[in-house]
């Protein structure tokens, strides 16, 4: 099974392929120092900043930095985060 990530930058908007509102999907975030650590890869959840589609952003659960870089809809749709509280 081939795996296919999705660039995603924040300016674009709705300019660009993006996952449904809420659904959890695995994000590859910038790494906080490129020369020590690698990128990471966390589970996180699109919305849209006061309902604007122009204005996405990726909400990780227990992670409050890091800019999204890419996104992969590999999780099944019933996928469900045992600890957050998934506010939409």
């Amino acid at each position: 099974m081939t795996t296919k990530w999705y660039a995603f930058n924040q300016l674009k908007g709705s300019r660009q392929k993006r996952p449904p509102v809420g659904k959890y999907v695995l994000v590859k975030l910038a790494s906080i120092d490129p020369v020590c650590l690698p990128q990471g890869i966390a589970v996180g959840y699109r919305k849209n900043s006061a309902g604007d589609k122009q204005c996405p952003y990726f909400v990780v659960p227990g992670l409050h930095t890091g800019q999204v870089l890419a996104w992969c809809d590999c999780l099944p749709d019933d996928f469900t985060w045992p600890f957050a509280k998934q506010e939409q």
